[in-house]
């Protein structure tokens, strides 16, 4: 095994351009895994925002009978879920929405999420002015709140 190795680096020494161009192409590929892993880690598995990303979860419904594989949770399905304290301690749900604002002469097509009053407390989120919506207001004739992003 030792002499192996000798002849190994001898060889290397004999041809510095290959040992150059290997020690490069090796360098690089470590250095571009590392980026990949170094971003997937923080979006996927430490999204930003989350204060605890382990304690969320994002729960779909499966109807085997109808070969439904991961639909959304249905309200009363969601109700269930939410009246169950001892096992989660919030329950939201979110839909995407989109709506015009006005504000001038053309209006603006705004992307939004149609969330429950729980959404921010299941990601720990807090505004910086303002409120989050309460539960009171999480009804259909008394939902007339929102709440703002800005860009950072």
């Amino acid at each position: 095994m030792l002499s192996e190795l000798r002849y190994a680096v001898r060889s290397l020494k004999n041809a510095p351009g290959f040992t150059l161009t290997a020690v490069a192409v090796l360098a690089l590929g470590i250095g571009a895994n590392t980026a990949i892993f170094s971003v997937v880690n923080s979006i996927l598995l430490h999204p930003p925002g989350i204060q605890d990303p382990g304690r969320v979860a994002a729960l779909r419904v499966r109807y085997n009978k109808l070969n439904l594989k991961s639909i959304v949770v249905s309200t009363p399905d969601f109700d269930d879920i939410h009246g169950q304290r001892d096992v989660f301690q919030a329950a939201a749900f979110a839909g995407q929405a989109s709506f015009n604002y006005l504000a001038g002469e053309q209006p603006i097509r705004l992307d939004a999420a149609r969330v429950s009053w729980e959404w921010f407390d299941v990601f720990g989120a807090r505004p910086e002015i303002g409120r989050t919506f309460s539960a009171e207001e999480d009804f259909p004739d008394r939902n007339g709140v929102v709440v703002l992003e800005h860009a950072a």
